[in-house]
């Protein structure tokens, strides 16, 4: 029998126009507080509920943005920024706290969500169970509103196993009338991981194509059939049950290339990531509306000539960069060709889709000069003050690059929350390459991994792998999958993980350049590049890896060409997982341990 509990939730306007129809039940009763049996027995009630449940989905924009409930994934900066791929340009923005001063049980760096994702937990019990003891459990749009829910407690759960390891499994709502029966204790792992992994594989089942939901009582920005199945096959990378999640992946792969899926490949890399909503490549995406709901994106990235309101934070690094290969599929060293001070020619083409460098033309047509001069009166190379060249003013580029992918040439600075461009939180593209690990890490590089990763490559004008890379073994095949995902997946928050499931925290996470060569564990520094102008108007290229060529005996630097003007990067093993948040401890004395390290 359905518990007789009170639903407090609130209905935005951009949850009025995603349930549709309101009219039919906004008049019956007040929206600040709904008895459950008057949800369940309402359709439209119960979408409005489903759709708070969605809004705690992950948005790595950034919960600056506006009308989304969903944390941990930072609040101005990516995910990723707190990793080898890029750099925020102020010393205030919680991923430098990460990489310098980690997570504390007191302090999660704005990375943390263990209370968010149990409230969403919480309610996608209660949304399962209202809906079974509904007078209205028989109905389609129930059931299937009820599958979603399934789903979306199941992808909280991996959130929660992913960050935290072992945590409490809740599958009913609570009795609170039974005070032992609140506090529960850490589930492992592995039980969390199957629950998940029996969950996903029978939601799928229920849910319809991406291209049948309109027709299935559903819509565009809730889950389909291809998401779970991609999902699915991510969560068991995590959860390294590496056979079948090859097989979840493929299930996808499969419905593409038979057509009873309408997914595919975006053409055009940097236009997927302008989307406003169900491009085809896309398998699952938080969506925005600029007005109710709305992202921040443009604000936070753009280089101070084109800036928002803040501008200039997001600075992709040289470390990045260097890892982008020759247009041939070679990679960017002298050897194969590569010149140091021209590097940005005859190179991955999703290297100029990603990044704004020196010379690169963007926002219509302008061309970013970013070169430091010489001030021959003081033997210095530096900037040139209040233009977009690194270190210029507050706003520039602490690394020599700006943010390209996800910034659109079409709109115009703005305030917060008021950009359009969905969050995509899952698509094709890592489809393929999850497959490819999968398989690879199940039966070898077999021709099915090849083919799966030429997919993604192809679509960039990249050649074949097995072009320059035939006939490798599993460890060969594995580099060249950490090197795709490094930049296919750039800034999209995957790179966190990856690092974390390939343990490889020590190896990339304290940074390129060493405070002390002699003892890397103490940390160091990303790399950055800035572009010199010599008098005939030449650029020379100023790295780490070229300073000895670039200056002359006496030359000195307005700044080094790493990242020593903010914190260090020091990586610490216990951050392979995030601390358990000491309120919840102090809440619930059966959660007993903290995380390692903590």
């Amino acid at each position: 029998m359905m518990k007789k509990l009170y639903i407090l939730f609130f209905i935005a306007l951009s949850s009025i126009l995603y349930v549709g129809c309101a009219d039919d039940y906004l008049e019956s009763e007040p929206l600040n507080k709904i008895s459950s049996a008057a949800v369940f027995e309402n359709e439209g009630y119960a979408k409005a509920l489903l759709s708070d449940i969605y809004s705690y989905m992950p948005n790595g924009f950034g919960w600056e943005s506006i009308g989304h409930k969903g944390r941990g994934l930072g609040r101005r900066s990516f995910l990723d920024c707190t990793t080898d791929l890029i750099a925020n340009k102020s010393g205030y923005v919680e991923a430098w706290h990460y990489v310098n001063y980690g997570q504390t049980p007191t302090n999660g760096q704005q990375f943390s969500n263990w209370e968010e994702n149990y409230t969403a937990i919480f309610e996608c019990n209660t949304f399962i169970d209202g809906i079974e003891g509904s007078s209205l459990s028989s109905n389609s749009n129930m059931q299937l509103m009820k599958t979603e829910a399934r789903f979306l407690r199941a992808f909280f759960y991996f959130d929660l196993v992913r960050r935290y390891g072992a945590v409490p499994l809740i599958t009913e709502v609570p009795d609170i009338t039974d005070v032992d029966a609140l506090y529960k204790s850490r589930t492992p792992e592995t039980d969390v991981y199957d629950f998940i992994d029996t969950e996903f594989e029978e939601v799928a089942e229920a849910l319809p194509f991406a291209k049948d939901m309109n027709v299935a009582g559903s819509e565009w920005g809730r889950i389909c059939k291809e998401a779970a199945w991609g999902f699915h096959g991510r969560m068991l990378l995590h959860a390294k049950r590496y056979a079948k999640s090859a097989v979840m992946s493929k299930k996808v792969i499969d419905a593409v290339n038979e057509g009873t899926s309408d997914r595919t490949m975006e053409p055009d890399y940097q236009k997927l990531f302008v989307s406003e909503g169900n491009n085809k490549e896309v398998l699952f995406e938080i969506l925005f509306d600029g007005v109710n709901k709305g992202g921040t994106v443009d604000n936070f990235s753009r280089p101070p000539s084109n800036r928002g309101t803040w501008g200039g934070q997001h600075n992709p690094t040289e470390d990045l960069v260097a890892s982008y290969e020759l247009a041939n599929g070679l990679p960017a060293t002298v050897a194969n060709g590569h010149d140091p001070h021209d590097p940005y020619k005859n190179r991955d083409p999703r290297l100029e889709q990603t990044v704004i460098h020196h010379g690169s033309t963007f926002y219509g047509g302008v061309t970013y000069d970013l070169a430091w001069v010489y001030d021959a009166s003081n033997s210095t190379w530096g900037p040139i003050k209040n233009t977009d060249a690194p270190h210029a003013q507050g706003l520039a580029t602490i690394t020599g690059y700006y943010l390209k992918k996800f910034m659109s040439e079409e709109v115009t600075a703005f305030d917060f929350g008021q950009s359009k461009q969905s969050w995509i939180v899952l698509r094709l593209g890592e489809v393929y390459l999850n497959y490819a690990e999968a398989q690879n890490e199940a039966v070898g590089p077999d021709q099915t991994v090849y083919d799966a990763i030429n997919v993604v490559r192809n679509r960039s004008n990249m050649p074949n792998l097995e072009v320059n890379y035939p006939g490798l073994d599993p460890d060969g095949m594995f580099k060249r999958i950490q090197h795709e995902r490094k930049v296919e997946l750039a800034f999209e928050g995957h790179r966190f993980w990856d690092i974390r499931r390939w343990r490889i925290g020590a190896d990339v996470c304290n940074g390129s350049v060493p405070v002390n060569p002699a003892a890397p564990e103490e940390g160091g520094y990303m790399s950055c590049c800035y572009a010199l102008k010599q008098d005939d108007g030449t650029i020379l290229y100023l790295t780490p890896s070229t300073m000895d060529d670039v200056l002359a005996p006496g030359d000195k630097l307005a700044k080094d060409p790493y990242t020593n003007t903010r914190r260090t990067y020091i990586w610490d093993d216990k951050n392979y997982l995030m601390p358990i948040p000491q309120s919840a401890l102090d809440k619930n004395p059966e959660l007993k341990e903290q995380n390692p390290g903590y």
